[in-house]
């Protein structure tokens, strides 16, 4: 996918953590005020919380596209700033829409109901989660969420405090219509006061596709944070995911965060069928397209994400092999150019996703730590490669280094100036027709899978 050549700064131009620092200090003048502005909310933290990431990713739109692109985003509609950011920069209509549900006293009873929630990203894996996963998200829906005017008006006028330096009249119009109802709107009762222990991916919320309405409810709200897909704490000044993280009581990640849990995105049956004495497929894994501000957000993760000489690294050494390969494309509309003129043959990832097309025999090769089928070759003992910029390694994580360094020791992972290592490598693996070496498997069963 092509961008569609919407003003945009240069990666240059825009320093994350300068936009992050700014949006701390901005937003440290009025944290006192929000305090007071939300006394009496049961989940007063959290909407605050929830109200400093709007407000942060409002700030890297101004930064990277300008104060136009921020009123677009503003009457737009648009819930998630990144889902605006694909339509901005590629014409990409990735947005959710809103839900609501007209309940009238079915919300209480709903309401009445939920002594636990579940939304997306927390584990499902029964009847009962799936009851309660439906049960939650009609709560959520049918909530009578009321803003009352008196009180966006007083809060708007202290949100453009955060926003010195731009025209204010401009800023309190787009906040006007773009801040979403949840901090604008009266508590809502329901019939149930014990805490209510909620599972989800706290990126729902961020979402503000109607499940940040729970911030609503005057029940105290324990948030269980999963991570649900690749990425999270493998690199250094992931200002999302900091964000992400302040909406949990508790995070949980898979393997590389403080507290982790055996990922649940892909289960460990039914396992991938071999093939019947084919030759071993090697699979180029593809990323897909990033918007510029991820580059404020996630400036290590996007760096890998645009990196285009680890791509043609990768493609020479591939064809400098006897036999050919096969390319997994990123699905849909977020194809990569950047493999234009590079790719082996395609391989069609099915509705169930990229994992979908894997046998257990094959071999993938990644070109981006972030990618959540790496998990899913861990889960299953497939054979995989990680291929990395050698500007990329400072920017990794401690646990992040420690587990590429027991890749790389087993011949696993490489670096784009590391010529003719990656073939000779491949070539060896295929022929030896085996899984992951005996030392990577202990790692990966001790980091991320006995946990």
């Amino acid at each position: 996918m092509e961008k569609i050549g919407l003003d945009c700064r240069a990666t240059s131009e825009v320093n994350p953590r300068a936009v992050f620092n700014e949006h701390n200090e901005r937003f440290s003048r009025i944290a006192g005020r929000l305090e007071t502005y939300y006394a009496g909310y049961s989940n007063r933290n959290k909407i605050i919380s929830l109200l400093n990431y709007w407000l942060y990713g409002y700030r890297c739109i101004l930064v990277c596209y300008g104060i136009g692109a921020a009123m677009r985003f503003c009457r737009g509609g648009f819930g998630s700033h990144v889902r605006f950011a694909y339509f901005h920069e590629y014409n990409i209509d990735i947005n959710l829409q809103r839900k609501t549900i007209a309940a009238g006293h079915l919300f209480g009873l709903a309401a009445g109901l939920m002594h636990a929630a579940c939304l997306p990203g927390g584990r499902v894996d029964s009847v009962y989660s799936k009851l309660l996963w439906r049960l939650t998200k009609f709560a959520v829906m049918a909530a009578p969420v009321a803003v009352r005017e008196s009180r966006k008006n007083e809060l708007v006028s202290m949100l453009v405090e955060c926003f010195d330096g731009y025209d204010a009249d401009v800023v309190e119009r787009s906040l006007h219509e773009g801040l979403p109802p949840v901090f604008t709107s009266d508590q809502i009762r329901v019939p149930r006061k014990r805490p209510l222990r909620v599972d989800c991916s706290a990126t729902s919320f961020m979402d503000f596709f109607g499940y940040e309405n729970l911030f609503l409810f005057d029940r105290r709200l324990h948030v269980i944070g999963r991570q649900h897909g690749g990425g999270y704490d493998v690199t250094s000044d992931e200002y999302r995911v900091h964000f992400e993280k302040q909406l949990c009581d508790e995070f949980i990640g898979w393997g590389m965060s403080s507290a982790n849990e055996r990922q649940h995105k892909f289960p460990a049956h039914p396992r991938p069928e071999r093939a019947d004495g084919d030759a071993r497929r090697l699979i180029w894994v593809e990323r897909g397209c990033l918007p510029f501000l991820l580059h404020a957000m996630s400036p290590a993760l996007y760096a890998q994400g645009v990196n285009k000489g680890v791509i043609d690294y990768v493609c020479d050494e591939l064809r400098s092999m006897k036999g050919g390969f096969f390319s997994l494309p990123y699905p849909g509309l977020l194809r990569l150019d950047d493999y234009a003129g590079k790719r082996g043959d395609e391989l069609a990832a099915g509705s169930r996703g990229g994992e979908s097309v894997i046998r257990a025999d094959d071999v993938l090769i990644f070109d981006h730590i972030g990618a959540s089928l790496i998990h899913y070759c861990i889960e299953h003992g497939i054979s995989f490669v990680i291929v990395l910029g050698r500007e990329d390694i400072s920017q990794l994580s401690e646990r992040a280094a420690e587990w590429l360094g027991v890749l790389r020791s087993a011949g696993l992972a490489f670096l784009d100036d590391e010529h003719g290592l990656l073939s000779r490598r491949l070539t060896e693996i295929i022929a030896e027709r085996g899984g992951l070496p005996v030392k990577v498997e202990n790692y990966h069963l001790e980091r991320f899978k006995d946990i």
